[in-house]
């Protein structure tokens, strides 16, 4: 984000961080969605993780919609990379708790090191575009499969008439419901 802003940013960087504080700290109503996606088997999945688990389960129970969500410890976070720049984030404490919880993880303990933190580079690399009914749409570069896998299913779209068709007769004569 820091070489994208230095790029392309209008802001001052501290600025930046301003809202994100803001919200972390004094909270936003937890919505409807994350609510539904707390009780689903997203949640479930989430439980299996110390920190979710205390953070969205604080009473054992998911969060319910309009509870006040907090977050002090991120403001805190964002305060850091807001002061330190890029070095707190990659090389200081902030760092050292991502690479904590990554060897930690229940499920898939990875391999990363604060030292690879430290020597990650910025890499640009060109977007995919293509063309859309006279529309230059572009999106992620390889090696995502986003911006290839867009291009394709408008390409294949093109050679519809898509205002002529009904929505509600093109899905139910192409598309089944999920079960």
């Amino acid at each position: 984000m820091k070489h994208a802003h230095a790029k392309f940013g209008r802001l001052p960087w501290g600025e930046l961080f301003d809202h994100a504080i803001h919200h972390a700290e004094l909270g936003f109503p937890v919505s409807p969605r994350l609510a539904g996606s707390l009780h689903s088997y997203g949640g479930q999945r989430l439980k299996q993780f110390d920190e979710a688990r205390r953070y969205f389960f604080s009473d054992g129970e998911p969060l319910a919609v309009r509870e006040i969500l907090k977050n002090p410890e991120f403001a805190e976070s964002f305060r850091h990379i807001r002061l330190q720049g890029l070095r707190a984030f990659y090389e200081g404490q902030i760092g050292e708790d991502i690479v904590r919880t990554v060897q930690s993880s229940v499920i898939n303990p990875g391999l990363l090191f604060v030292k690879d933190l430290g020597a990650y580079r910025v890499i640009e690399k060109p977007p995919i575009c293509t063309t859309y009914r006279d529309h230059k749409i572009c999106g992620m570069g390889l090696p995502s499969s986003g911006g290839i896998a867009v291009a394709q299913v408008l390409g294949m779209l093109e050679t519809f008439n898509l205002p002529m068709l009904s929505l509600s007769t093109f899905a139910s004569k192409q598309m089944k419901p999920f079960p």
